[in-house]
């Protein structure tokens, strides 16, 4: 029973349909055990409020478990928000579009309320003193243009945002991932893996105390970036390209892989088939149905094919090309394609990217969406032919969690 008062509180959940009209549902005398049950059911912003009802509720809805559950719960109530920052003249802003089930169905119009809540949020946390670098169950894990080396964990929705400690290093970070760590003692927690742009070091810092950074060589040989863009995660691991020197005229190209949701952080390599061109920003790694896939793209042809990879390992693995898409002539190469999260995953539906324009295309289905952002979000800008000076980010973000760093 709720301290301080003589008996359970009355739940009433009160939902909307599309006539506007008020469903009122009253629940009374509820067994303790149901409660987690129907808590779990309800949006974030709602078990917010209800915090304060009680301290059985309070306890209840900051419970670890609880809140991964809620999570699961609501895995598909996410949103992409997609950072633009031009170099010269200079604009950084943010947009929003929320996952909807079918492609067909997205509209951008729709999201106006999202778009400035998220507006709103970046306001506050420093505009365009900040990058976004990373999201995971709902938590943003952002970068101060200033200081690079500093790093924020937010959550939008409860607006709770945690300073992590400086990183003191004269190693150029030049990627950034915040992840859930699923260790063997069997503690959920987060945290930040920070990898020095050669790839040859990286750096670890784990939510909780002792609050520091964890140094660790990667194993890896000299290497050149592939690939701007963040890392793809795949099946509990990370991915990225790089041109490795083994020693000869030409460097190799590789997939490097990362295992950080464990409390050892493990690597590995896997060679690149040499039917697929990699060079510069000119491939993206998805993961389709449970498989890790990589995009080549064909210039001549507004043509890009997605090779997957079977049998991963070191020495022994092959690459087949299962689909080729070809362009309208409005997306020219360069572009950069992101597969959808995890809960997305038994369709085939990824995101096309070309300066101000986004296409959801479904593999299967056929079934595209084009997108071109409002001039009247981000000004007048005259986006190069190069995109040297203008640069997309895009993240997929739930905004119905209750997650924190601490």
């Amino acid at each position: 029973m709720c301290e301080g008062i003589r008996k359970k509180p009355c739940l009433r959940y009160i939902t909307t349909n599309d006539k506007e009209d008020i469903m009122t549902t009253s629940v009374d005398h509820l067994p303790e055990e149901l409660i987690p049950e129907i808590l779990q059911k309800l949006p974030a912003k709602f078990l917010i409020q209800l915090k304060s009802v009680c301290k059985l509720w309070f306890h209840q809805v900051t419970n670890h478990d609880f809140v991964r559950a809620q999570l699961q719960q609501n895995s598909d109530d996410q949103v992409i928000i997609i950072e633009r920052i031009c170099v010269n003249p200079h604009k950084h802003d943010y947009y929003c579009i929320q996952l909807v089930q079918e492609v067909k169905d997205m509209q951008e119009e729709k999201q106006f309320k999202i778009y400035c809540k998220i507006k709103e949020f970046f306001k506050e946390q420093g505009g365009d003193d900040i990058l976004l670098r990373d999201s995971c169950d709902g938590l943003i894990l952002l970068q101060s243009k200033r200081d690079g080396n500093q790093f924020y964990v937010c959550n939008p929705l409860t607006r709770h945002c945690t300073k992590l400690p400086l990183l003191e290093t004269s190693c150029c970070i030049f990627y950034l991932t915040l992840v859930l760590d699923e260790s063997f003692d069997q503690t959920t927690t987060y945290k930040v893996v920070a990898i020095c742009q050669d790839s040859l070091k990286c750096f670890v810092l784990k939510a909780g105390k002792p609050s520091e950074w964890k140094e660790f060589n990667t194993g890896y040989k000299n290497s050149v970036i592939l690939s701007s863009h963040s890392l793809t995660l795949v099946n509990k691991e990370y991915h990225w390209l790089r041109l490795q020197d083994n020693g000869k005229t030409c460097c190799e190209p590789y997939l490097y892989s990362m295992n950080a949701g464990t409390e050892e952080i493990r690597f590995r390599e896997t060679k690149i088939s040499s039917e697929i061109t990699c060079k510069h920003d000119h491939n993206s790694i998805l993961e389709i149905k449970g498989s890790l896939c990589l995009t080549d793209s064909i210039s001549n042809f507004n043509q890009i094919d997605i090779w997957t990879l079977h049998d991963k390992d070191k020495y022994n693995c092959t690459w087949t090309k299962n689909y080729t898409i070809v362009l309208d002539s409005l997306f020219k190469n360069p572009t950069h394609v992101y597969s959808f999260p995890q809960s997305y995953q038994q369709r085939t539906v990824i995101l096309i990217q070309y300066k101000n324009r986004l296409l959801f295309y479904d593999l299967e289905k056929k079934d595209s969406r084009n997108f071109d952002f409002p001039s009247k979000d981000f000004g007048e800008v005259d986006i190069p032919s190069n995109n040297k000076k203008f640069f997309t980010n895009c993240q997929f973000v739930h905004l119905d969690s209750l997650a924190n760093w601490e």
